[in-house]
């Protein structure tokens, strides 16, 4: 696997290290300081042996010889060898100038512009820790005794200072070997292939969400956010099988739209939140919604206008002349038109979400909803699904009602 520029849909937003959360730097610096004094001592272990005449020597002694100044300096510039490697390697992997920064306490080298597979990246990451231990191992038994404690100190810091780099690795060593790393500097992000239908309805979201010139990254973080919702325990029917169902017909009635996206948004949140026992799902789904589209950085119009949709969905009701809405709730209620054999296994998925409930009371219950259905002049308000369902949908509630 290879580096590269763009993702396929079909991977999957998989988690994030923030490195400029500040929780997260004091995380990182504790743990290092900690590490000074284990890496401290064995490094000095391993210059004894391989210098006689440092057999004396202990942790104090050796920064006794070295001044301020120079402490300084041997500290700084084990900070800026390690970034180089993990620079040197990023260009291996990319052939593209890497970038430089700092943050707070943590410097960073970082390809924002990449995705690295994850060996690739397991090696940059790695890079600085190996090879500037070993070059440093090395150099011990050659160089001037003088020079003996810098090197320590620099062997000692770079290690502590890896501690980030070792927390990912960990990380990545129980990931695929597919997954992917994007890493923006003081952050990173990780991305994992789906296959079926993760993977297709990846697809259809990202192209949602290019169409609102959504960042890639923000994108696939939401998607994963969808994911997880709709993937809760106990979601038989409302799941993101059901989402797929509906985008499929609304993309049908497409040329009667005026705004399909905006349809396809309200599509996406209208059961994000959902509760058998709750009686205000829709509204809590519509508050879910203006949430994540304003982060989405999504237009306001646009935003309010898919939380109007979605609200709809509370009487299945569409305002007089509102064809999105038509679209949007005719849609919804397409499983009511699905052959008997279908609407049968919809039926038991419901009966499951609701296995809390008396049977005799979930019977009463379903029955006056499918009954106010049924009382309706008309089912379905768009004349293509009026024509293709409305007789298929009475005959399966009417069968319902009297079973």
């Amino acid at each position: 696997m290879r580096s590269v520029k763009t993702l396929e849909a079909n991977y999957l937003y998989a988690g994030k290290l923030d490195a400029s959360d500040r929780s997260t730097i004091i995380r990182l610096n504790f743990i290092g300081l900690a590490l000074i004094l284990p890496f401290g001592w064995l490094f000095l272990q391993i210059t004894r042996a391989l210098r006689p005449e440092a057999s004396s020597e202990n942790l104090f002694s050796v920064l006794d010889q070295i001044s301020l100044l120079g402490l300084s300096a041997t500290l700084i510039g084990a900070l800026v060898l390690h970034e180089l490697v993990h620079g040197l390697f990023f260009w291996l992997f990319t052939r593209e100038r890497p970038v430089f920064g700092f943050y707070l306490t943590v410097a960073y080298a970082a390809a924002p512009d990449w995705y690295l597979p994850r060996n690739q990246f397991l090696a940059t990451g790695l890079a600085p820790f190996v090879l500037v231990t070993v070059a440093g191992l090395i150099l011990l038994p050659v160089v001037a005794y003088q020079v003996v404690p810098f090197l320590i100190v620099a062997l000692t810091f770079n290690a502590a200072g890896s501690v980030g780099d070792l927390l990912v690795a960990g990380r990545l060593l129980g990931a695929p070997r597919t997954t992917f790393v994007h890493d923006t500097g003081p952050k990173m992000a990780f991305y994992q292939p789906a296959s079926g239908q993760l993977a297709a309805m990846s697809a259809t979201w990202l192209e949602l969400m290019i169409h609102f010139k959504v960042d890639d990254e923000r994108a696939r973080r939401e998607y994963a956010n969808l994911v997880e919702h709709y993937g809760e325990e106990g979601r038989y029917y409302h799941n993101l099988q059901h989402i797929g169902d509906i985008l499929e017909t609304v993309n049908q009635l497409k040329d009667l739209a005026q705004d399909l996206p905006v349809i396809q948004l309200a599509v996406w949140y209208h059961d994000v939140i959902y509760d058998p026992r709750s009686e205000e799902n829709e509204k809590h789904s519509a508050e879910f919604a203006q949430r994540s589209l304003t982060d989405l950085n999504l237009p306001e119009a646009t935003v309010n206008r898919a939380i109007e949709l979605i609200l709809n969905t509370i009487n299945h009701q569409a305002p007089s002349g509102d064809v999105d809405a038509q679209i949007l709730l005719d849609a919804d209620l397409s499983p009511l038109g699905s052959d008997p054999a279908d609407f049968q296994r919809q039926s038991e998925a419901l009966r499951k979400e609701f296995s809390w409930l008396p049977e005799d009371q979930y019977q009463l219950n379903r029955q006056r909803i499918l009954r106010r259905f049924l009382q309706r002049e008309r089912i379905y308000q768009t004349d293509q699904l009026f024509s293709l369902l409305e007789e298929q949908a009475k005959q399966n509630l009417s069968e319902s009602l009297n079973g």
